[in-house]
């Protein structure tokens, strides 16, 4: 699993590789906030499985993501264990620390594992088709994939916009078409080695 979300400058240069589609029709991004280090935004499911393929990965599993997010066997509730969500913790929005947007990649804690933002920042597509429950999922970790493929598609992670707790836990879920695009959607990627 790659250690941060896409950035703003690795989607531009597979823009630029021609193995990534740009994103139309989106407002600026804030590169002249934080430069283009920022998780890049507006990203369909498809121009994330685009990026991920061109970077030598794919999207995520849920059951992937999740695993990391949760430190794996420990099953914490949060990337960074047991504790609720303060402002140091994850890019989002509390009271006491609003966001305008997403914030440069490890802003806040890492994971366990050294992985950054499995929580806020940017929603992050994973392969999986949307079901309510997991009732039925594969056991082994492979994306669930319904054939025909499901209108909907999971995003992991919560984002810098979430204002309520239980969105930034590593359990919680959204979903989306694959076709749509906001400003919370982003991506992470992952790779499997033999």
């Amino acid at each position: 699993m790659s250690r941060t979300e896409v950035t703003v400058t690795q989607y531009a240069a597979c823009e630029a590789a021609g193995a990534c589609q740009p994103r139309a029709g989106i407002p600026q991004e804030p590169v002249d906030r934080w430069g283009a280090g920022v998780p890049t935004q507006w990203l369909t499911w498809d121009q994330a499985g685009a990026f991920c393929a061109w970077a030598g990965g794919r999207r995520c599993t849920e059951a992937e993501w999740e695993w990391a997010a949760r430190n794996g066997p420990a099953g914490d509730p949060y990337p960074w264990g047991t504790k609720p969500s303060d402002c140091n913790d994850a890019v989002w929005t509390l009271p006491a620390c609003p966001r305008a947007g997403p914030e440069p990649p490890c802003a806040r804690k890492a994971g366990a594992w050294g992985l950054c933002d499995l929580a806020g920042n940017v929603l992050e597509w994973v392969e999986d088709d949307w079901h309510p429950t997991y009732a039925g999922a594969p056991a082994d970790g492979t994306a669930w994939v319904d054939t025909p493929r499901a209108g909907k598609r999971v995003l992991k992670g919560g984002s810098y916009a979430h204002v309520f707790e239980d969105g930034i836990r590593s359990a919680w879920r959204d979903r989306a078409n694959p076709g749509d695009s906001a400003a919370m959607f982003g991506a992470r990627c992952c790779a499997t080695f033999e």
